[in-house]
């Protein structure tokens, strides 16, 4: 059973705090003490897993006190943790084997609760991590995997023989220097979106390709989906193997995009228009076709018929880089009593991104058509359950 313990003040951990019988062993101190010579430890990495144990002397983690340990735990091999750690609490102690990280993603905790466990089972000692930054989902992990783990940050989860501690809800002061802040927005995200859509890809230059293909401009480089990509493996969401990429967890992909969404002010235009659908769209596509850099898509919510999820009203509600030309194109008259059309003036990529074009009539990406599903009503988002369903089972081969 946890113990939950409540946010305190910050206290700043003395450099040297040493209690009971085990005083002339441990010291808090501000450097390395046992470096790692196993082959998987990048040199580049070691300042930055270094910094992670030093800052252990200002982390602020009451009730419990946090001291580094000897040096004298090398394994026959020449490898061993980066430090074994002594956690008390009152009178209680329980000894770690630490395993330190620089960074805080997916990926990066995995390994070290990998590294954790194999030098716990051959010191004897728990198994323990040190990273920048402890979520919720990491501490819930954790404490699945029977591991401890303490950040910089205040948050804690500490397993010992007569004690458990839980401490979290502290925010992250050191967000990851990433190669691309946010992958689940802007361009970036339609990578993201041809991974859950396409499911599996040989190669880079395959889902470059497959991207590109879909977006209206046909611009992207390589380089920006190699570093999506990279991104997206740090935090376990993509598969890389010998046989080429493929997502992880598309649901979970789902997910992070409907985070990544965020809000922007776009200009909307109401109103009635005495042309039939097909009249409209045969308009609009002439128009697009002779005027460059034109778009016009179906928005998300007025596909959702396409794909049988959800019977919306006959109301053609659009997605248009020129709202005015477009109202003046159509007919369109400003009316809120039964209106007809909606215009919402978005040349975006990400908005136009893999349209669907049938019976002269371009539908939105199945994946914009979730996104915009789970951000309305309840009746909609029962709607966007099935169609997650369908991407998820099927991807484009369904849809």
């Amino acid at each position: 059973m946890s113990l939950l313990v409540p946010p305190m003040p910050p206290v700043r951990l003395a450099r040297r705090c040493c209690v009971g019988p085990c005083a002339s062993r441990f010291t808090v101190v501000e450097c390395f003490q046992n470096r790692k010579t196993d082959i998987d430890r990048k040199l580049a990495n070691w300042d930055r897993d270094e910094s992670v144990l030093a800052g252990l002397a200002d982390a602020c983690l009451p009730p419990i006190r946090v001291e580094l340990g000897p040096s004298e735990t090398q394994l026959p091999s020449g490898m061993g943790p980066d430090a074994v750690v002594a956690v008390r609490w009152g009178e209680r102690e329980c000894l770690f084997a630490c395993e330190a990280k620089g960074r805080s993603t997916p990926k990066t905790v995995d390994a070290a609760i990998a590294q954790a466990c194999r030098y716990s089972a051959l010191l004897g000692l728990r198994p323990l991590i040190v990273v920048p930054y402890l979520s919720e989902e990491h501490l819930a992990w954790l404490e699945r995997e029977e591991v401890s783990g303490l950040d910089l940050c205040g948050n804690a989860v500490v397993l010992a023989p007569g004690f458990r501690v839980w401490r979290s809800g502290r925010p992250n002061l050191y967000k990851d220097s990433a190669p691309i802040r946010n992958v689940f927005g802007g361009v970036s995200s339609l990578i993201v979106r041809s991974l859950v859509l396409g499911r599996a890809f040989p190669s880079l230059k395959s889902l470059h390709e497959f991207t590109i293909s879909r977006i209206a401009s046909g611009r992207l480089s390589l380089g920006t989906v190699s570093k999506v990509v990279t991104v997206l493996e740090e935090e376990r969401l993509v598969d890389r193997s010998a046989d080429g990429l493929r997502p992880a967890d598309p649901r979970a992909m789902l997910r992070r995009l409907l985070q990544g969404l965020g809000s922007r002010p776009m200009l909307r235009f109401e109103g009635r228009s005495e042309l039939t659908h097909s009249e409209a769209w045969q308009r609009l596509e002439t128009y697009r076709a002779s005027t460059p850099g034109s778009r016009c898509t179906t928005t998300g919510l007025g596909s959702a018929m396409r794909y049988g999820v959800l019977s919306t009203p006959r109301r053609l509600s659009l997605y248009v880089s020129d709202l005015a030309a477009t109202r003046g194109l159509l007919g369109v008259q400003e009316t809120h009593v039964f209106p007809n059309v909606e215009l919402v003036e978005d040349g975006s990529e990400v908005a136009h991104f893999d349209r669907r074009v049938e019976g002269g009539i371009a539908w939105a990406s199945p994946v914009q058509t979730w996104l915009e599903l789970m951000k309305a009503g309840p009746r909609e988002r029962e709607a966007a359950d099935a169609l997650e369903q369908m991407l998820v089972q099927g991807g484009r081969d369904s849809l």
